[in-house]
């Protein structure tokens, strides 16, 4: 049993990386709910807020990509302390825009920071945390993307009510800043891991089996999610009729079911291990999106969000838990890396692709959804098939290492 102490520096652990995947998320979704502001006060189109979010999503994948080669040969602290100054510079800079350009390269600069900050995050959660408790820690991390859905995005869009459309801006900016602080006078000093000098070799880490499958289970997770998340809130109300004065209602109540599901889930990670549980949300995600959007069995649409949003975090958790188990310590942050940048990449992907598929009729509508969701169907069965294939990998090599 951990003693007090050690629970104590856990603890601090999981919550300072939980702010910084809160902020990380906040920050990247809180631009599509703003869009009509930013569309007038900028005199930019509306489509193109979806150039203006794809900007920061692919920034922060290709940035975690290029920092991958020498990130563990830096303490975590500093580094840290490093993206989260840029990201929450940059987001305050935001506010500054008059121009949609000008906020598209500020996007781009606050991404440049994101997709390190993550992995670095995640990384000092895998070298503090031991294998035993990290399905629980996980899952405390992950439901801060819940909170972020839940509080988050709301509290900017009121901010923009009350103030004006730099004002979520200057809130992030500012939160991160305190964040910076608290690592800053509380986070213990973090050794590097790679102490050789030597870069981390990309082509040697994907050379790895095992890493390359976790890959494929984490792009196959967000890319399934993204296909369907972005297009919800229009779906509901154009395709379903459900009042627009509800929704916000409607995605608390989603958020509260993810994240309870997301804190049961990690403890049922560490009691059963990850891919029974991954197996378990996959079959429910499956099954409600199939029963409700492609068969259009009645459902009621507040039980089938419930639904969808808590097999989305428990996948997630166990998702998470199985890939912090992949790389070596040495390798750790080089592995985070690029794991973020699949995520990136994955989620602007999958936005894409849904936007080829779909067609908005005159009243709003939109069409062939039953399509995208038996699509996103099959793209999430690479999630629970992959875990099974990166854990019998990862029994070879352990077997390999330790063959008595």
């Amino acid at each position: 049993m951990p003693d007090n102490q050690t629970i104590l520096s856990e603890r601090l652990i999981i919550w300072l990386v939980a702010a910084v995947q809160f902020l990380n998320i906040v920050d990247f979704m809180m631009i599509m709910p703003l869009g009509p502001d930013l569309a007038t006060a900028l005199d930019i189109a509306p489509s193109d807020i979806a150039s203006i979010t794809a900007a920061y999503t692919f920034a922060a994948a290709i940035s975690a990509i290029v920092s991958a080669k020498k990130i563990d040969q830096f303490s975590r602290k500093p580094a840290l302390l490093f993206f989260i100054l840029g990201l929450s510079s940059a987001t305050m800079i935001a506010s500054l825009a008059h121009t949609g350009t000008q906020l598209l390269l500020c996007r781009v600069l606050a991404g440049c920071f994101a997709g390190p900050a993550t992995s670095v995050a995640f990384s000092l959660l895998i070298d503090n945390i031991p294998e035993e408790r990290r399905g629980r820690a996980m899952g405390k991390v992950m439901g801060a993307f819940s909170v972020a859905a839940v509080a988050g995005v709301p509290i900017g869009m009121q901010l923009t009510i009350w103030f004006s459309w730099q004002a979520p801006f200057i809130t992030i900016g500012c939160s991160g800043l305190v964040v910076l602080f608290i690592i800053l006078l509380k986070l213990p000093p973090q050794p590097a891991k790679n102490i050789t000098g030597n870069s981390i070799s990309i082509t040697r880490l994907l050379s790895q089996p095992a890493i390359r499958s976790s890959y494929l289970m984490t792009a196959g997770a967000m890319f399934a999610g993204f296909l369907l998340i972005p297009n919800f809130s229009a779906y509901f109300q154009y395709n379903l009729g459900y009042p627009h004065d509800s929704i916000g209602t409607l995605y608390l109540t989603g958020g509260i079911g993810s994240f309870f599901a997301m804190r049961l889930s990690g403890h049922m990670v560490d009691r059963f291990g990850s891919t029974p549980v991954g197996w378990f949300a996959w079959v429910l995600s499956a099954g409600t999106i199939l029963i409700s959007l492609v068969l259009h069995q009645p459902i009621p649409l507040l039980l089938f969000f419930i639904l969808f949003m808590s097999a989305n975090g428990a996948r997630n958790v166990a998702i998470q838990a199985l890939a912090s188990k992949v790389p070596p310590a040495s390798m750790r942050g080089a592995y985070m890396s690029l794991q973020s940048a699949t995520r990136h990449l994955s989620t602007g992907g999958a936005a894409l692709l849904s936007s080829q598929i779909l067609t908005t009729a005159d009243n709003g509508s939109l069409i062939d959804f039953n399509y995208l969701a038996a699509i996103t169907i099959a793209v999430s069965l690479l999630v629970p098939v992959s875990m099974i294939i990166t854990q019998q990998r990862m029994q070879l090599v352990h077997h390999e290492k330790n063959p008595s």
